[in-house]
């Protein structure tokens, strides 16, 4: 099967359209897929004889990149997490991981002078507005061990304002050290490390949680439109059929309360998935084991009407079965099976192979 190069598309933090600066070249390296969440890992690389061609890369944090095949057909989608730019020895790395620009402080104290018992408190939100302005919201709720209420508050700005932006870190590389040292001609790169739009459910905490219908799916759509600071909607199954008396929400994160109202499955005993859509619409489905993909002896891939399947193609969230159990494609305990659910999709665009992880 012919291979098509993939595409990239880059939209700045407004979703405007734009290009890598002048004298710079990025492909994809690789990037994966997940049955629950959909878009999940991407890594790509650019490259310049000139660094001053890729330095602006590292302003690309939070900007969003979409992913497709030859004939445009969209493969993943997520935003820029983390920006690692090399020169020579040198390499420089801005994250938006541990960054914060939303905090509180939970913290002990005593309820009274009079009193010994401890009793846990919160303090008011403090937050950055530019920073959110930039990235979005970034939510941390940080725990002190026992303070009285200045403390806490001191703590609080003090935490916001080491984390409100992106952390930077330079870094030193011996062996490029030496290349240089022995006339090596240095070459500027850099990786963009993407993590899908899902990812972000994790930014906030789910919060109190209203609903006049305590269905599962009802309470999770809830909680992914109003903490879910990229999806544009929800198409898909809208209830489970289960309904819960279990308090959710509070100072648990949003992404692991919506994953752990999905667990609860439909009323039938079907397991939920959601996937991201290329439009950030979030998709909530069940399996259907009948489409049945192939992976076949020779490590080709087919769908489930039999036509031949690009790696980079290859859907998680579906059901395949086997031909060779010793397929170095698969990843996982088949030993006693003839077909697996997909968790997992990870492509190699440089070897353009995938790996099927089913566990």
């Amino acid at each position: 099967m012919t291979q098509y190069p993939l595409q990239m598309e880059w939209t700045d933090r407004q979703g405007r359209w734009m290009e890598l600066p002048a004298g710079a070249h990025a492909r994809v390296l690789n990037f994966s897929r997940r049955a629950m969440g959909g878009s999940y890992r991407a890594l790509i690389g650019a490259q310049s004889a000139d660094p001053r061609a890729l330095s602006p890369l590292l302003g690309w944090l939070r900007c969003g990149l979409r992913i497709s095949d030859g004939h445009a057909r969209p493969l993943w989608g997520g935003y820029v997490n983390a920006v690692s730019l090399q020169m020579g020895a040198i390499t420089q790395r801005v994250s938006l991981q541990g960054m914060s620009n939303r905090v509180a402080v939970a913290y002990t104290s005593a309820a009274s002078p009079t009193q010994r018992a401890l009793k846990r408190f919160t303090t008011p939100w403090a937050e950055d507005a530019g920073s959110i302005a930039e990235y979005g919201v970034k939510e941390w709720l940080a725990p002190l061990p026992q303070a009285d209420a200045p403390n806490a508050l001191r703590a609080r700005d003090t935490f916001l304002q080491e984390r409100a932006l992106p952390f930077v870190s330079l870094s030193r590389d011996a062996q490029s050290q030496t290349n240089a040292a022995v006339g090596a001609t240095p070459l500027a790169t850099v990786r963009l490390e993407c993590c899908g739009w899902y990812s972000a459910l994790a930014w906030q905490y789910a919060g109190t949680l209203q609903t006049p219908a305590p269905d599962t799916l009802a309470l999770a759509m809830q909680v992914a439109l109003e903490r879910g600071a990229f999806f544009t909607g929800w198409v898909g199954l809208r209830e489970s059929g289960q309904i819960t008396a279990e308090a959710w929400g509070g100072e648990t994160r949003a992404l692991d309360v919506f994953e752990g109202l999905l667990a609860c499955s439909c009323a039938d005993g079907r397991p939920l998935y959601a996937e991201t859509l290329p439009d950030r619409r979030l998709y909530v489905y069940t399996p259907d084991e009948r489409d049945l993909y192939q992976v076949c002896a020779d490590g080709s891939l087919r769908d489930p009407f039999g036509q031949p399947v690009e790696g980079a193609n290859f859907p998680a969230g579906v059901f395949a079965s086997v031909q060779n159990l010793h397929s170095g494609n698969i990843q996982g305990s088949l030993r006693a099976q003839d077909r697996f659910f997909v968790n997992e999709c990870r492509y190699n665009a440089l070897t353009g192979k995938v790996q099927l992880v089913n566990g």
